[in-house]
């Protein structure tokens, strides 16, 4: 498959997905032969929030913030012979945090321990 059947591939997968929540199976085998992998992940950000409280000021001045981070990742990991779904999971996590910075917890702090908690659940 030619880089434009690739980019037009990917391009369907991603509207059926979005419409349906599925990958149609003919386009999967494409993508399966052409990489010359047998399993392909999908990965989803289904949610994700920033946020901060006073936890301690006096006079007004913050002394003390909590910072807040949520996420919700779902992976789905689809056969690209059959065009079923081998394996799914999915993780949310909160870290909330104590500090004198005005400094957020970053979506890549929550992502990438979001992500390791996903692999050492698969299979």
């Amino acid at each position: 498959m030619n880089r434009a059947g690739l980019v037009e591939a990917y391009r369907r997968m991603y509207e059926d997905s979005r419409d349906t929540a599925l990958l149609p199976a003919d386009v999967l085998r494409r993508l399966g032969a052409s990489t010359g992998v047998r399993y392909i992940a999908q990965l989803k950000l289904q949610g994700f929030v920033q946020n901060s409280k006073n936890r301690l000021g006096i006079l007004g001045l913050r002394l003390i913030d909590t910072q807040l981070g949520d996420v919700r990742l779902y992976l789905q990991i689809w056969d690209s012979r059959d065009g079923s779904i081998a394996w799914e999971a999915m993780e949310e996590l909160r870290i909330a945090m104590d500090t004198t910075k005005e400094q957020p917890i970053m979506l890549r702090t929550l992502l990438e321990r979001s992500a390791q908690d996903l692999i050492a659940k698969l299979p």
